[in-house]
């Protein structure tokens, strides 16, 4: 069930929710993946677990990815000259591929300088309030998935603060998420609102 609403565990998320030894724990995730009902990922510590369906939307995803598009038309995208409302969605999940492959280093320069201008607040600050950082990482976020280091570079933090601080615990708040729900330690591994769209 956990599996199902998170997309993927891990043993230390199974131990905090269930009352069973480590071990017995290990076994019944083997178990799991012995019968087919789960499928596992990585290794020691960095093992996940997750079911099937949410292995597929990863392979989708990579495969959107490996095209250079959204996967859901084969006619070129335009440019428009109008710009993003935050809360628009037009840059939501679908876009995502898009946006990580664009461009050097996944930054394109019209969209990257928007960012910019919405991460200001806190990239000129020494130190905001953690409300208003959260604020504008669901901003950016909404706008199109965003890796760690392209975060680190708008809001002019260190990556070990934001991860600590902001992303992992708004991911565990599920206020983000990440594009690669199996697989966290994934290469173009990024950040995105959870209802794209939506500021939350």
């Amino acid at each position: 069930m956990t599996a199902s609403i998170e997309k993927a565990v891990d043993h230390r998320r199974m131990m905090s929710i269930l009352d069973i030894h480590p071990r017995d724990l290990s076994q019944l995730l083997s178990g799991l993946v012995e019968k087919g009902l789960m499928l596992r990922d990585g290794a020691g510590r960095g093992t996940v677990y997750f079911l099937p369906d949410a292995h597929l939307e990863d392979v989708f995803m990579e495969l959107e990815m490996a095209d250079g598009g959204s996967g859901s038309s084969s006619e070129p995208l335009e440019a428009s000259s109008e710009p993003l409302d935050v809360s628009s969605g037009l840059l939501g999940v679908s876009s995502g591929p898009l946006g990580i492959s664009s461009g050097p280093l996944g930054i394109s320069s019209g969209p990257w300088e928007e960012l910019q201008e919405l991460a200001r607040p806190v990239a000129e600050k020494g130190k905001a309030p953690k409300a208003k950082v959260e604020e504008v990482i669901l901003a950016l976020c909404c706008r199109r998935p965003l890796r760690l280091d392209e975060l680190t570079r708008l809001l002019n933090r260190s990556a070990e603060s934001l991860r600590k601080h902001y992303l992992q615990p708004m991911v565990r708040a599920r206020r983000l998420k990440l594009l690669y729900p199996t697989k966290p330690n994934h290469p173009h591994q990024a950040y995105i609102t959870e209802e794209p769209g939506h500021d939350q």
